[in-house]
């Protein structure tokens, strides 16, 4: 399971949960890619919680993922998670970031 994404994912976590709805298995599936990136990032010793999240925007994770990989990461990014004002940061880090964040995966 460590190598399957994507539609590949999707089809052996429905086949180890045969009973499970499309949404528990989509869930299931969003939990594991989000465990496969804080295991990336928790060993990482970033200097703010900012420089955090810019990595997180090279994901593409919409704010409720980031935040719940901050909140996995603990301290300032969990405190930064938890502001009122995450998701208008979120969306300006991640427009600010996107267009080098792209041009890796080309």
């Amino acid at each position: 399971m460590d190598s399957l994404s994507g539609p590949a994912l999707i089809k052996y976590i429905q086949k180890m949960n045969p009973g499970a709805s499309i949404e528990e298995v989509l869930d299931r599936a969003r939990h594991v890619t989000l465990q496969r990136i804080f295991v990336k990032i928790q060993k990482i010793e970033y200097e703010s919680p900012m420089d955090l999240l810019e990595d997180l925007c090279c994901f593409d994770l919409c704010p409720r993922d980031a935040r719940t990989v901050m909140e996995w990461y603990g301290g300032d990014a969990k405190l930064l998670s938890e502001s009122r004002s995450f998701e208008t940061i979120y969306d300006y880090v991640f427009s600010k970031n996107k267009p080098p964040c792209c041009l890796w995966r080309w």
